[in-house]
């Protein structure tokens, strides 16, 4: 991934959703939690949104993986030094109600400005696959878009 921020609008805020259960993984652990290469999969599209230019990013979870959402994030803050320096927020779906909603928890943590809303599991997104959307969101005054 490239080391360098991209130009965004301010207010770019992030919403990634890793609230799911991941149920069909058999595991305990939250799927958003597994690793590959290194890495647990929610940090990749946190690194991602981090480098394109989010000043804030808000991860949605349930109240089961709060912790340990919380603690991955600190991991990555550490790893990823300046490059993890916009705040990050935890926001709470209490029950399982799909992707809709879990973007709903996150409302109270935004303030206005460019959303971009983001699947925890996506390991391959990269800042660079932001920029086009970014700057066709800015064109057509969007303020909201989902990355899937």
């Amino acid at each position: 991934m490239p080391q360098t921020q991209a130009s965004a609008p301010s207010n770019l805020t992030a919403v990634v959703l890793a609230a799911g259960a991941g149920t069909r993984m058999k595991s305990r652990t939250s799927k958003v939690l597994h690793r590959m290469a290194g890495r647990a999969l929610l940090q990749y599209p946190v690194l991602a949104a981090l480098r394109a230019g989010a000043d804030k990013v808000v991860v949605v979870t349930n109240p089961a993986h709060r912790d340990d959402i919380a603690a991955s994030l600190e991991e990555l803050r550490v790893e990823a030094g300046p490059a993890a320096s916009a705040p990050f927020e935890l926001a709470i779906q209490h029950s399982p109600r799909g992707s809709g909603d879990a973007a709903r928890a996150a409302l109270p943590a935004l303030k206005g400005g460019l959303v971009l809303v983001l699947n925890g599991d996506a390991p391959s997104i990269e800042a660079a696959q932001f920029d086009l959307l970014v700057d066709r969101l800015c064109a057509a005054a969007c303020d909201v878009a989902l990355v899937t």
